[in-house]
């Protein structure tokens, strides 16, 4: 997942910084071939989050995500999603 924030970033070999993941309002992900989504805890501010056409099969949304209104994990082999309990502001999962 890392290759995919830095890519949104524009940051190819700097040290990503937590203002930096607090700075992504948008990310999007899809068809990278990415398989877990380690790294993302810290972009809390995301509202739209694109992880469709990959290769995810177990995906938890982590928890502080709160501005979070459009998750796409479509178009992966999910045998599990899991959104916390509190997640308002997801209207859209697809």
């Amino acid at each position: 997942m890392n290759a995919a924030i830095r890519q949104e970033l524009n940051i190819l070999t700097e040290l990503i910084t937590e203002q930096d993941l607090l700075s992504l309002t948008s990310l999007f992900a899809g068809d990278r071939n990415i398989r877990q989504t380690d790294g993302l805890e810290g972009a809390r501010n995301l509202n739209f989050l694109d992880l469709d056409s990959n290769l995810l099969t177990d995906f938890a949304l982590p928890s502080g995500f709160s501005s979070l209104t459009t998750l796409d994990v479509g178009f992966n082999a999910l045998t599990q999603c899991t959104i916390p309990e509190g997640q308002t502001n997801l209207d859209s999962l697809i």
